[in-house]
């Protein structure tokens, strides 16, 4: 289940930099939401 989590999350940070990778803010923030 770990590596599954980890898997996802890797996938899902990829779309968020590709979507909000112009905007440091918006990245720091969702790591933030992500990692809570």
């Amino acid at each position: 289940l770990a590596d599954f989590g980890k898997h996802i999350s890797i996938r899902v940070l990829d779309l968020l930099f590709l979507r909000v990778g112009k905007d440091k803010r918006e990245v720091r923030l969702t790591l933030m939401l992500v990692f809570i």
